[in-house]
């Protein structure tokens, strides 16, 4: 926080502010996030933000999930423009910036409505799961292992799933170049109780012990295929979601798919699955883990995958489950510490072996998006990662848009749309993550393209003025800035009403603010790791 006179030196730049006409104003009022944003303890805010031109890190980008909302509404072509393009996109009669994700989480299913003709069985279904909830495998009966290798058996519904498959065709035709599988359940019929919707015991393990192998074999078998028969190269695979905890204890029923995995048995799964790639010729898709739910708990299954047994194949002899592992993904819920993120951090710098890193999945129920700009601006700063995906786009309550789903295809916007789309917008995957003094500022450079890009936010229910120093920078174009507020006056509203004094920028920010600012054609003499 700068105090005293340092701070009244600085000469104001610019008197902007967000007091614009209401555009596109909400058609009921907005949750209110004051209970759902978590206080890092002691954080001040930083009037001060100096941009350094250090690098970071590279930016991989930004995504999302595509299950469930695409098992739903995969045939949408302009969902896909919305949230896989940067044009405008018109939208029940608003008009949209798209998002520009360049990242796609496909989610390879557990669940099918059909009998498995070996065993006159059915998939035990759980009635708190909507249907769309039930993501189509394609593995649709049980059989030896043997067997699995004929895709054009019976055993195979390479028609399921049609939707999810249709959204992803459309992700990767408009710029996607991260195209990650992971699982959130085996097939129905690899399970204890024969659900994909968690098991009958608390915390425990679901998966058959005859069918470990099996179902990596299914999950590489399912990259395959879609690589040599549809014309999709998936980049990695995560073959669990949530696997040691889930806030319903991955119990039966659960309201969507689930199942546990110890990390013992994540071990197990590992390697067989990187067994199984490396047999198939898919060497470079990178095997990630573990999509635990939080903070804490990736660093206590990271911990747990040094030491880990694998199972006895050759080519893993004298390995560790953890050297297998080329991704790290994390999930940002139960609403982690500073020092939480900081443990993740640390854990992934002191990893041997090179590890990307990834929020591979967060969300909130806060519709304003006051609370999934400060949890961003929270991971950026501790954790560190390369990559941020959200978990759900659209969601009768989490996620961008509202949709029924079940029974509608009508759309919602909501606030946090805006919220979400200054960091995609303006933090772009050609760019690297430059350092920042400020807790509430996230700064990007472009070293091909000169671009500079800064996203900050004034969280508070007060108006502040931010200084930006650019000293490392020197700015020779255009400044131009885009404003939301979290409560509606703005949404994504540009202004070109910047300038600089000296290498200095100061805004003034109205409360429950966010703002973007692009420099053009900005250079930096010494850009350094």
């Amino acid at each position: 926080c700068l105090e005293g006179t340092e701070n009244r030196r600085l000469l104001a730049a610019m008197g902007c502010n967000c007091s614009t006409p209401q555009v596109g104003a909400p058609s009921r009022q907005t949750q209110s996030p004051a209970a759902s944003v978590h206080e890092d303890e002691h954080e001040e805010i930083s009037l001060l933000n100096v941009i350094r031109g250090a690098e970071l890190h590279a930016w991989d980008g930004w995504g999302t999930t595509l299950c469930w909302w695409a098992t739903a509404l995969g045939d949408s072509e302009q969902l896909a423009d919305l949230f896989f393009t940067l044009d405008d996109v018109a939208v029940h009669g608003q008009v949209l910036p798209g998002l520009g994700l360049n990242i796609a989480r496909y989610c390879i299913g557990g669940s099918s409505s059909k009998k498995d003709q070996a065993t006159g069985r059915h998939m035990k279904a759980s009635t708190l799961s909507p249907w769309y909830k039930h993501t189509p495998g394609f593995l649709v009966e049980s059989g030896s292992s043997s067997s699995m290798e004929d895709q054009s058996s019976r055993r195979w519904d390479w028609g399921a799933d049609r939707k999810q498959v249709r959204m992803l065709h459309m992700a990767k035709a408009r710029g996607v170049n991260f195209l990650e599988a992971f699982s959130n359940s085996p097939m129905w019929w690899m399970t204890k109780n024969y659900s994909t919707m968690g098991g009958e015991h608390f915390l425990a393990n679901n998966l058959r012990e005859t069918y470990f192998e099996d179902f990596a074999k299914y999950l590489a078998i399912t990259v395959q295929h879609f690589k040599e028969h549809k014309g999709i190269e998936f980049t990695s695979i995560s073959p669990f979601n949530e696997p040691v905890y889930a806030y319903n204890k991955l119990i039966f029923p659960m309201p969507q798919e689930r199942c546990g995995f110890d990390p013992s048995l994540q071990a197990w799964i590992l390697g067989y699955l990187h067994h199984e790639l490396q047999e198939r010729g898919l060497s470079g898709v990178t095997l990630t883990a573990s999509d635990e739910t939080s903070a804490k708990h990736a660093v206590a299954t990271w911990d747990k995958l040094s030491t880990a047994s694998l199972p006895h194949k050759h080519d893993l002899h004298g390995k560790r489950p953890q050297e297998l592992v080329r991704k790290w993904n994390v999930h940002g819920y139960e609403k982690p510490s500073a020092d939480d993120l900081k443990q993740v951090h640390k854990a992934h710098r002191h990893t041997s072996r090179p590890l990307v890193l990834w929020m591979s999945e967060y969300d909130d129920l806060d519709e304003s998006g006051l609370t999934l700009a400060k949890e961003i601006h929270r991971h950026m700063r501790h954790m560190k990662p390369t990559g941020w995906c959200l978990w759900q786009v659209v969601d009768p309550e989490w996620g961008l848009l509202e949709c029924q789903l079940k029974n509608s295809t009508r759309v919602h916007i909501r606030q946090k749309y805006y919220i979400f789309a200054h960091f995609t917008r303006h933090i772009r995957p050609t760019m690297s993550i430059v350092s920042v003094s400020g807790n509430h500022v996230v700064a990007a450079y472009d070293a091909s393209g000169h671009v500079l890009a800064l996203v900050a936010t004034n969280l508070g229910t007060s108006a502040q003025t931010f200084t930006y120093d650019l000293g490392d920078f020197a700015v020779q174009g255009s400044i131009t800035r885009w404003c939301t507020n979290f409560e509606g006056h703005d949404r994504y509203t540009k202004y070109d009403d910047v300038r600089l004094i000296g290498t200095k920028l100061e805004v003034h920010f109205p409360a429950k603010t966010i703002m973007s600012f692009q420099f053009e054609d900005t250079h930096v003499s010494t850009f350094s790791v």
